[in-house]
């Protein structure tokens, strides 16, 4: 990490922590304060693009945890339903796509077949989700997946 995103994360950290030692608003409770503190945070850092959004989630899951702001049964309820999973791992084998070049790859081949002109590359949209929407029947997930290639082809 360089030294411009390392003063970037200990400025949002400290800001962070101000929000977190300031008296809740009346008519909220401490732990919703904090864990807005924490919430804000994370956002802010996303938005500064000091590290992935799975880093900082997953630091923020911690640190829910580890100041007691929720149980680790309430920090991780969130993912108990399979398609918060499916979700996620979507975007996991996303990342994986791009970073792979196999995105690339799959745009190359479908512009081959079908860009001869723009009607066909969407098509080879609407036909690409076709595809493998039996196996991600979430859009999210499903957008997640279908990210690199759209990306790729434009």
């Amino acid at each position: 990490m360089d030294k411009k995103k390392m003063i970037t994360l200990f400025a949002i950290i400290a800001f962070g922590i101000v929000i977190w030692f300031l008296p809740p608003p009346e008519g909220i409770k401490p732990q919703a304060w904090h864990l807005f503190a924490i919430f804000i945070t994370t956002i802010f850092a996303v938005i500064a693009n000091t590290a992935s959004i799975f880093a900082l989630s997953i630091a923020a899951l911690a640190i829910t945890i580890l100041t007691g702001t929720l149980t680790a049964d309430q920090a991780y309820s969130g993912f108990s339903k399979g398609f918060i999973l499916l979700i996620v791992v979507a975007f996991l084998l996303a990342r994986a796509a791009i970073n792979s070049g196999l995105g690339e790859r799959v745009a190359y081949l479908i512009i081959r077949r079908l860009g001869k002109s723009t009607l066909g590359l969407g098509y080879s949209m609407v036909i690409t989700d076709a595809i493998i929407a039996p196996a991600f029947p979430s859009n999210t997930a499903r957008s997640g997946v279908l990210f690199p290639i759209i990306q790729a082809i434009s």
